[in-house]
């Protein structure tokens, strides 16, 4: 079985993502989707940091939660919706480079869906594990 997703549906979900405010400002990459799963970039810029040079927290956070909203997006139809219900983050190395949020959903059902997220830099240092809850409708 292939995890590939239709060619327009992945067509679709980058270029209603790039519509996206925060992401954006932020700076975010999507670098591979497939069924229930994403990858994305966060580019290291100084806008970024917190006061020892290093992403901010709420940076890391933030691609957490869009890394899992990407992956859900490749396994819902148009019309339904998510929202973040609860997320949680736990950080295990500072970040000073671009860092790679990949995420893949671990369950899915009629109304929410749990992902988990591995952020990690350029070299495979993991920066921070996350999980995600989105709420569906």
């Amino acid at each position: 079985m292939t995890n590939k997703i239709p060619a327009e549906k992945e067509k679709r979900i980058r270029e209603e993502f790039g519509k996206f405010p925060f992401p954006a400002l932020l700076g975010v990459e999507v670098e591979s989707l497939e069924h229930g799963s994403a990858r994305i970039k966060l580019p290291f810029r100084p806008e970024l940091t917190q006061g020892q040079d290093y992403l901010h927290g709420g940076a890391i956070t933030s691609i957490c939660d869009s890394a899992v909203a990407l992956a859900l997006a490749t396994m819902i139809d148009r019309g339904e919706y998510m929202l973040t219900i609860e997320l949680k983050t736990n950080y295990t190395a500072p970040a000073d480079d671009d860092v790679f949020a990949k995420a893949r959903i671990i369950h899915k059902g009629n109304h929410t869906a749990v992902g988990e997220v591995d952020v990690s830099k350029s070299d495979g240092t993991l920066v921070a594990k996350s999980i995600v809850t989105y709420f569906l409708k």
